[in-house]
């Protein structure tokens, strides 16, 4: 096994994808993936009939005993499966994706990983250590194959992608900036709120009604204009894919409607929850809008900060993970 040195890690296990990425030092690039947010005990993971796609990207690690498999897209997990809810973090498929992350950075020790919570767990100092606790020393990662933690940090989701935000908005440019990050996951929406680039708590929060949220929405939708009941997590697929118009039941659906209809919805009810929130906060002159959500709250985030700079993230989906990563190369870390 290749061993590489100063390994430093931004991780954003989400609730839809897994967003990883790492470099060895500061002069290597760094490498990122993206993978499907399943785990399930092997036996219920797709058998990859047909083209075999389903099962390319699968890990096996072992969580407690048991064989399971890792990076599976939940649509194609046998029963069906849904993480949706505060303790996902404390489940044993989010660890069977964690110990699938680490046996993909092919190292046997890892000096440092940053990864991220919703701004209201954040609040939660018990819920913090709890996930530092768990993430951190030696893991069992299959067949003797044990990896090493050393350090892992976490720090509040949008705050990865504020730091990570320099590929798309120079440093320069937002430093006299009071700035909104909004940060829109599949489970939470996210926001922080900073002046002279530091975080005021006291105006940040999350939502627990962000891209989950928008494709229930667009499900339900298709299923009255439509007649065809499709789950929201076959309509995360079909997102994901980039497909507008699918064919299910023999009926042609036009999917843009459906998720238009669902992003306006949901992103109105949030963004008014961000304004009551910074109700007494300064005025904001920039927002950056970021994570795999994004392109559902764009409208909405123009409307409700029509006079302030709305910059979307060149990379919405990696950029909590690039930001960890960057955070953990932090100069006296």
């Amino acid at each position: 096994m290749m061993e590489l040195k100063a390994m430093h890690v931004g991780l954003d296990i989400g609730y839809g994808q897994t967003k990883i990425s790492f470099t060895s030092d500061q002069y290597t690039p760094a490498r990122n993936l993206v993978l499907h947010s399943g785990a399930a005990p092997f036996g219920l993971c797709p058998t990859g009939l047909g083209s075999g796609e389903a099962r390319t990207e699968i890990v096996r690690v072992t969580v407690d005993g048991r064989e399971w498999g890792a990076f599976v897209d939940p649509d194609a997990i046998a029963g069906g499966v849904s993480y949706l809810n505060e303790d996902f973090t404390r489940t044993e498929a989010y660890l069977a994706i964690y110990k699938g992350v680490l046996s993909m950075l092919r190292s046997n020790e890892v000096d440092h990983i940053v990864t991220g919570l919703p701004v209201e767990h954040m609040r939660d100092d018990e819920r913090v250590h709890a996930l530092q606790s768990r993430l951190s020393g030696k893991h069992v990662i299959r067949d003797g194959h044990i990896v090493n933690v050393k350090r892992v940090e976490v720090i509040p989701q949008a705050v990865g992608a504020y730091y990570g935000a320099s590929d798309t908005v120079p440093a320069a440019s937002v430093k006299y900036e009071t700035v909104l990050v909004i940060d829109v996951g599949h489970y939470s929406a996210d926001w922080v709120y900073l002046v002279d680039q530091a975080v005021r708590r006291e105006f940040s929060g999350s939502s627990f009604r962000a891209g989950a949220a928008v494709l229930q929405d667009a499900a339900a939708y298709i299923d009255k204009e439509c007649g065809v009941p499709v789950t929201a997590e076959r309509l995360f697929r079909i997102v994901r894919d980039g497909a507008d118009v699918v064919s299910i039941a023999g009926k042609r659906i036009d999917v843009r409607d459906a998720v238009a209809h669902g992003s306006a919805t949901v992103s109105e009810l949030v963004l008014s929850k961000i304004k009551t929130c910074l109700r007494e906060a300064g005025a904001v002159s920039m927002v950056l809008l970021t994570g795999g959500g994004a392109r559902f709250f764009e409208e909405a985030t123009k409307a409700a900060f029509g006079h302030a700079r709305i910059v979307v993230l060149r990379n919405p989906v990696m950029a909590n993970a690039n930001g960890f990563r960057l955070w953990s190369m932090r100069p006296g870390i």
